[in-house]
């Protein structure tokens, strides 16, 4: 926004000003009020005022062809108030996964940088220091990245750093904290346990202070909502199996029973974009198999099934993977 008039003569009370947008193809447009001067009438003196109510909109395109009109204020108002229906903005936003397992692909994404032309993203694991991830594009002010981190990578805590740049400049930046982890053995065999294009969705609603939740399941399934005490209660039941889930501040956290008659292993996966516990039952059809969700603000959710069938266990692995917690 440039104030003009000061050189064409217009007292400062009469000086207005003039809005210069230019877009990154190179087409420009300015908006200024309209002005009317007249020599003085020894013809050496300027005198200019502006037409008041008038305005002049002037387009240029990057193959110099222009256009000029002559708005009213009300008109240049109306416009002005309607112009996110024509150029709406998205809200900022950086996406990355709370856990990272390594050599398996995961997903960078973030929109609404409309101040740069691309984005620079690295990764920063354990003491190994920083691991470039490449430049982006930025496309409307979005990007995605789609990768993975080999798996003689170094494990343990990670951060994520972002920056936008418009030329050699950074004109904004981020770090995250991550985690990265090692794949896990007893997880492959469940390599592929995942939803089937005739399951069905269906969503989570949670108490009104908790985020929602959907989740896919086998056709002829049912979700049933239970009584609840202190907590969000249900259960998914078809084929013989019964998967209950428990939404709360006091979910229990799969830490392994104290079951002589049972070995199991703990394990953590990315699930949606979110850090995910795995109890696991070893070399047995018997005993509990589970998913735990931390970090849900006030609540955490745990979806567990006992004396499973091998097989079962490989539809329960698949449902609890299709977790996905509304608004991601």
């Amino acid at each position: 926004v440039d104030r003009v008039g000061e050189e064409e003569g217009i007292a400062y009370s009469d000086r207005g000003l003039v809005v210069n947008v230019r877009f990154r193809d190179g087409t420009t447009w300015s908006v200024k009020q309209v002005r009317k001067c007249n020599l003085s009438p020894e013809g050496l003196i300027m005198n200019c005022v502006f037409v008041p109510d008038h305005y002049h909109w002037d387009l240029l395109l990057p193959n110099e062809v222009a256009s000029s009109w002559l708005l009213t204020e009300r008109a240049l108002t109306e416009w002005f108030e309607r112009v996110e229906e024509y150029m709406p903005r998205v809200e900022d936003y950086f996406k990355f996964p709370e856990l990272i397992t390594l050599g398996e692909t995961f997903t960078i994404s973030g929109a609404g940088y409309y101040e740069g032309e691309r984005v620079e993203l690295s990764i920063e694991l354990s003491d190994e220091g920083a691991r470039s991830l490449g430049e982006l594009p930025l496309e409307r002010g979005a990007f995605r990245w789609d990768g993975e981190i080999p798996e003689t990578a170094p494990s343990g805590p990670a951060k994520v750093t972002m920056r936008v740049l418009e030329g050699t400049e950074v004109v904004w930046s981020t770090i995250q904290s991550t985690t990265a982890v090692v794949p896990n053995e007893a997880l492959q065999s469940f390599g592929n346990a995942r939803a089937q294009p005739d399951w069905r969705k269906v969503e989570v609603p949670g108490w009104p202070s908790q985020r929602g939740f959907s989740l896919r399941m086998p056709p002829g399934w049912e979700l049933n909502e239970l009584r609840g005490i202190d907590s969000y209660v249900g259960e998914v039941v078809g084929d013989g199996v019964r998967l209950v889930f428990d939404y709360g501040g006091f979910s229990w956290g799969l830490d392994p029973p104290d079951d002589q008659e049972h070995n199991y292993v703990v394990a953590y996966q990315n699930i949606g974009g979110v850090a995910a516990k795995l109890l696991i039952p070893i070399d047995t059809s018997s005993g509990y198999i589970g998913v735990y969700f931390n970090k849900l603000s006030n609540s955490s959710l745990n979806l567990v099934g006992k004396d499973l069938t091998t097989e079962q266990q490989q539809t329960a692995m698949a449902i609890f993977r299709s977790i996905r917690f509304l608004g991601q």
